[in-house]
């Protein structure tokens, strides 16, 4: 913790951003871990973006590759940098799959503002210390570089205002429709699918990572509702499990997943990721 706060304070969020990213993913792998699902779920909630991704099929007919080309492309810049080879590439082929669909503005922003906001949140109500104004900061940062070479141009300049953005952007268009409930449904499915659990310990894990997400988003997405008191012992089991990241910087290997194993069993080229041309 003290080495923590040492390299903290000689870090500038402005300067050193994708360094101080790549630690809050390293420092916080269990927050991190539960805030996929919910961030995934959150963009089925706006009815307009859950019609145009039930017309594609890609995550109803093909939920478990959905989720891992998406992973894997987005772990290309997460955990190699926006500058690396394979940062670079990733982007690259991001921007050519959305080039094929009319995806409002509007859209773009609000899924980066998720990405931005939902992974803080989380480490902010299970991480095992404080996150700090300049993590978040570099948070931000990241997020907008990335959303710059996407030519997302109107993401909030900080985190406080993306962070407002998202709670109004959600209050004005969340709703349900059978659209999302599609969607939610393969989405939970394909998470469970990808991470190789099956059985009772996919049965408990859905439950973990249902009841952590708020109600409202379970809503949108025609999930059943989590009573309270299954919400209080996840929300202890989580922050337990997350005490233990205390110990431990996560080396976690993307590649070591069952489902990209058994989806590229000879590897894969990032050019190749996504729906086909």
């Amino acid at each position: 913790m003290v080495a923590t706060e040492e390299l903290l304070r000689s870090l500038h969020p402005e300067r050193d951003y994708e360094q101080m990213f790549l630690m809050l993913q390293q420092e916080f792998p269990t927050p991190m871990a539960l805030a996929m699902a919910d961030l995934t779920l959150r963009t089925f909630c706006v009815p307009a973006m859950s019609r145009l991704m039930v017309e594609t099929g890609e995550f109803t007919r093909r939920g478990v590759k959905r989720m891992v080309d998406t992973s894997i492309l987005q772990s290309q810049w997460d955990r190699n940098g926006l500058d690396s080879p394979e940062g670079r590439a990733a982007l690259s082929r991001v921007n050519r799959i959305h080039a094929r669909y009319d995806i409002a503005a509007e859209h773009f922003t609000f899924v980066l503002a998720v990405d931005t906001v939902i992974p803080i949140r989380y480490a902010e109500r299970y991480g095992w210390r404080r996150i700090t104004p300049a993590e978040k900061a570099a948070m931000h940062a990241f997020r907008a570089e990335q959303g710059r070479r996407m030519n997302i141009q109107d993401f909030p300049p900080t985190y406080d205002q993306t962070a407002r953005f998202l709670d109004e952007y959600e209050q004005r268009t969340y709703a349900y429709t059978k659209a999302n409930e599609e969607l939610a449904v393969a989405a939970v499915a394909a998470i469970l699918e990808t991470a190789g659990l099956t059985g009772r310990s996919a049965a408990l894990t859905r439950q973990l990572l249902l009841a952590t997400i708020p109600p409202r988003v379970l809503e949108a997405c025609g999930l059943p509702p989590v009573p309270r008191w299954q919400r209080r012992i996840a929300d202890g089991l989580a922050r337990a499990m997350s005490r233990a990241d205390r110990r431990r910087r996560s080396t976690d290997d993307l590649d070591d997943l069952p489902a990209i194993k058994l989806l590229y069993p000879n590897g894969y080229r990032i050019p190749d990721l996504g729906p086909g041309e």
